[in-house]
């Protein structure tokens, strides 16, 4: 493993996964965009003036367990890949999760040279110091909020809520791990201008 690394084995192995997923949920359990409560949403406010605010439940029916599995091991590649399908292809069934395959190596990779460095198998992750912030903000945010759907204060409740909000809250969690763990860059402007001037000749 040291001479392959993680960063290579990661993406390649939860790729061919995700893949074989894909396929088996739309060969045998076919489901449309319009099943997604994200794309249903935005769709009754595109169309409102022309078909008037739907009077029925906006829950789409529960997710079949390939489709859980898919979501679960790569929730930051589908939800990247889901908003893109929304305004890409609306009308496409299933495009949001073939486009999620495209998604999928890069998030990975990202565990993977993380766990290469942790190991020593390569030098360690390095993050700037601007990123770092954003990324704990937004992962720490992320976290709080899935660990407040896990609770009942949560009262939109679902067949998936439970399972969405662990597996956002197990993507955060490692997201928050692998910034704090990093080492810190710092910007190159920050550099520039904490750098001390040459002493001038004699």
């Amino acid at each position: 493993m040291r001479q392959i690394g993680f960063r290579r084995v990661l993406p390649v192995l939860f790729t061919m996964v995700h893949i074989v997923l894909v396929w088996y949920t739309s060969a045998r359990q076919p489901r449309h965009m319009s099943d997604i409560p994200l794309v249903r949403a935005y769709r009754s406010v595109a169309y409102q003036e022309d078909v008037g605010m739907p009077t029925g439940p906006l829950e789409a029916p529960p997710l079949k367990p390939a489709e859980k599995i898919a979501i679960l091991l790569n929730l930051p590649a589908v939800f990247v890949a889901m908003l893109a399908a929304t305004f890409v292809f609306p009308q496409h069934d299933m495009a949001g999760m073939y486009m999620s395959i495209a998604f999928v190596p890069f998030s990975w990779y990202a565990v993977g040279r993380w766990l290469d460095g942790v190991l020593g198998y390569t030098r360690r992750l390095r993050i700037f110091r601007t990123l770092r912030g954003l990324l704990c903000v937004s992962a720490l945010g992320a976290l709080l909020v899935s660990i407040a759907g896990l609770t009942p204060l949560y009262h939109h409740r679902t067949a998936d809520s439970s399972w969405v909000f662990a597996g956002l809250a197990s993507w955060s969690a490692l997201c928050l791990a692998i910034v704090i763990s990093s080492p810190e860059v710092a910007n190159s402007t920050t550099n520039g201008s904490a750098r001390p001037a040459a002493p001038s000749p004699r």
